[in-house]
């Protein structure tokens, strides 16, 4: 039998059967990629850092925080994303209603981690009404407000270092204690089936570690030098809501970042000079809230301290 492959016999092979080549090619292809998808490392929201930025300007460097979040977290931080949130009207017929349920949509993502707002002081503001919002939104628990304290949030984080450099923070690292902290949270990560992988993996875990000790440490000193300081709301009387769970005080709901005086190169908003007419870009009234998320309360989470070094990265950055 000649079953030789000639020019004339490939030929009518691709004149007649193209469509079923191409179609196992498409198959092929399809199949391909499926087997990637589920075999690659999807991250769990603990590995999700989302940064929101409320009714703010975009300024020139916020192109690129996505980018710069990468390499100011940890290792184990495998997605970023930065957004911002508008509640005002755009244009469109529909943008006011689309624009007021926005943020409340936004407010269901497990993994939200911080969002940037101005005008905290400001009843009138829009940034007042974000975090007004979330006052009273946990009420069954004993952390009730959709925002951690930062001070108490912070102090959260020396407890978690006193665990791997002693109490006064200034110990080598507790290495065993640091493996441990890896195979707890990592066994069973794709990323590290091998050996040799989970060798590497903590390696980075003690980087993080040391990392997490040097971030900190130089957010307490921002604090001594009033480069930050905390932020608080305060919910007059005619602004409660009983029904709410919105009770008349004032709160600890974030950092304040307005001493960092190239903040308006991240985000900003406009003022005018009621004298001149003059518009300005500011960013001397902007803070920082850390939602208070079922992840972000959970101090047995190792990665919740990750917006220590969010902080640290601010200060280092944008700091005049």
């Amino acid at each position: 039998m000649d079953a030789r492959i000639t020019k004339t016999r490939l030929g009518n092979l691709i004149s007649y059967d193209w469509l079923k080549m191409l179609a196992c090619a498409a198959a092929a292809v399809v199949a391909i990629c499926i087997i990637f998808t589920s075999i690659r490392t999807m991250p769990a929201d603990t590995q999700i850092f989302t940064v929101y930025a409320y009714e703010l300007v975009s300024g020139t460097r916020t192109a690129t925080l996505e980018d710069d979040l990468s390499e100011a977290l940890s290792y184990d931080i495998l997605d970023t994303s930065a957004e911002t949130i508008t509640a005002s009207a755009t244009g469109s017929m529909f943008s006011g209603m689309y624009a007021g349920a926005m943020y409340s949509t936004r407010l269901t993502n497990p993994a939200r981690t911080v969002m940037f707002v101005s005008h905290l002081n400001d009843p009138e503001s829009l940034g007042y009404d974000a975090v007004h919002m979330l006052v009273g939104v946990n009420h069954r628990y004993e952390d009730k407000h959709g925002f951690l304290e930062m001070d108490v949030y912070l102090a959260d984080c020396r407890t978690y270092l006193a665990r791997f450099f002693g109490e006064d923070l200034s110990a080598a690292l507790d290495e065993a204690a640091a493996e441990a902290a890896f195979h707890a949270r990592n066994d069973g990560d794709n990323r590290f089936r091998s050996e040799e992988a989970r060798a590497a993996g903590v390696e980075e875990e003690k980087e993080r570690l040391r990392t997490l000790r040097e971030d900190y440490l130089y957010v307490m000193q921002a604090f001594e030098e009033e480069l930050l300081s905390y932020s608080t709301i305060t919910i007059a009387k005619e602004d409660a809501d009983e029904e709410s769970y919105v009770e008349a005080g004032t709160y600890n709901c974030g950092v304040a970042l307005g001493a960092l005086g190239n903040l308006k190169d991240l985000y900003y908003y406009e003022e005018e000079n009621e004298e001149t007419g003059e518009v300005r870009q500011s960013a001397s009234e902007i803070s920082l809230i850390l939602f208070n998320t079922d992840l972000l309360s959970d101090r047995s989470n190792d990665l919740r301290y990750e917006t220590v070094s969010f902080l640290a990265y601010l200060v280092r950055e944008y700091r005049l």
